[in-house]
């Protein structure tokens, strides 16, 4: 079953509440994601990119091994530069700053 779960706390309260006045069909995982039916996927990805939308203009990274994921994460927090996790039913994704994007290559070149 697909899910997502923001790791920001208020960012994933206001998912759940914005899919409730939406009057999506939803459930919540042990961990508070919500899962959903492959059917409604691209209503509730909709509702998602609004939440995504009020943090900033965005793009998605994912797909690294555990160990660069870490570090890159790493590497964000001592730049003190903005970034949002969220859990996917396939892995961690990266919410990052388009804004950004060059020094996230950069950091990401530097690491290979």
């Amino acid at each position: 079953m697909p899910s997502l779960r923001f790791d920001d706390t208020n960012l994933q309260t206001s998912f759940t509440n914005k899919l409730r006045e939406a009057h999506l069909p939803f459930g919540l995982g042990h961990d508070g994601s919500v899962q959903f039916d492959e059917k409604d996927r691209q209503s509730i990805n909709s509702v998602a990119h609004t939440i995504r939308d009020g943090c900033f203009r965005w793009y998605f990274s994912w797909g690294m091994e555990p160990d660069t994921a870490e570090q890159f994460e790493r590497i964000l927090k001592t730049k003190g530069m903005q970034f949002q996790i969220e859990h996917h039913d396939d892995g961690k994704v990266y919410l990052l700053p388009k804004s950004d994007e060059q020094e996230h290559q950069r950091i990401l070149a530097e690491m290979e």
